[in-house]
């Protein structure tokens, strides 16, 4: 009897597996309601299942459904799960709860200091918080790791918001330049360069984006 409860839990953990396994993979690609269909049929087996639960809140943020991220996230970080504190971080931030998520933000720089994604959403959550001012120092290090142009434009329009007009406008120049096919990139330095003065780069911004060029007649 024994035997077969051992061998029913084997196959219970199988299938587990191969259904996070396929919520990956719609999650990867960008199927992220399926995905979390896939992660909360897992849950309703395993309710703390740490790799289920983020999977979960992940597909909830990718869903445009932050709110609903926000409890597997927090969870799997109670839980200890590593990844659960930037995940909770980024759930409170697209709810627009940038205070909140600070504190989850601070503890993913220190679980992983070389994380650019750990100090950009650590920037987001103090300017979503109305600090834009403690959001520049987060902001920067995240370029400084690497993060990329997405990194540079957020740190831009950090700057921006909190009044450092040329470093903002400097910053937007290299992230419209790392990422001409990224529209929140060129939408964003579009916006600094406007009320910068900056006119023409504006207008060069706007012209790049993928949008605008789709709309344009052949």
């Amino acid at each position: 009897m024994r035997r077969l409860a051992g061998a029913l839990v084997l196959l219970a953990a199988c299938g587990a597996h191969r259904q996070l396994h396929q919520a990956d993979a719609l999650l990867e690609a960008g199927r992220a309601t399926a995905a979390a269909e896939r992660y909360a049929a897992v849950l309703d087996s395993r309710p703390d299942d740490p790799r289920a639960l983020l999977g979960l809140a992940r597909a909830r943020i990718a869903a445009g459904e932050p709110e609903q991220a926000i409890n597997p996230a927090e969870v799997a970080a109670r839980a200890g799960a590593e990844g659960a504190a930037l995940v909770l971080a980024r759930a409170l931030v697209a709810a627009g709860r940038g205070e909140a998520a600070v504190e989850p933000a601070l503890t993913a720089t220190r679980e992983d200091g070389e994380d650019p994604a750990a100090w950009g959403v650590l920037a987001r959550a103090l300017l979503a918080g109305g600090d834009a001012s403690g959001a520049v120092e987060p902001a920067e290090r995240a370029v400084e790791l690497g993060g990329g142009p997405s990194a540079t434009a957020l740190a831009a329009w950090v700057h921006f918001r909190a009044g450092n007009a040329d470093r903002a406008a400097d910053l937007a120049a290299r992230a419209a330049a790392g990422a001409p096919e990224d529209p929140e990139v060129q939408a964003a330095a579009a916006t600094i360069f406007r009320y910068g003065g900056d006119a023409v780069r504006a207008r060069t911004a706007i012209q790049a984006s993928p949008v605008a060029r789709a709309s344009r007649p052949s």
